[in-house]
């Protein structure tokens, strides 16, 4: 599987997780938490602000 197709896959289970969740999150809070999460996978080494930004939108 390339990678980023697993990294599509990841963020499908993690969508369906928020639309089950009880308590409905907005939007902008949902992609922030969203994004993070991706980060947390893809960063290879020890994190910080500076690299979240460097690596997300």
């Amino acid at each position: 599987m390339e990678i980023s197709g697993a990294l599509n896959q990841y963020m499908n289970i993690c969508r369906d997780a928020f639309n089950r969740y009880t308590t409905k999150l907005n939007k902008s809070k949902k992609y922030v938490v969203m994004e993070t999460l991706l980060l947390f996978m893809v960063i290879p080494r020890k994190m910080d602000f500076t690299q979240l930004v460097r690596y997300g939108n």
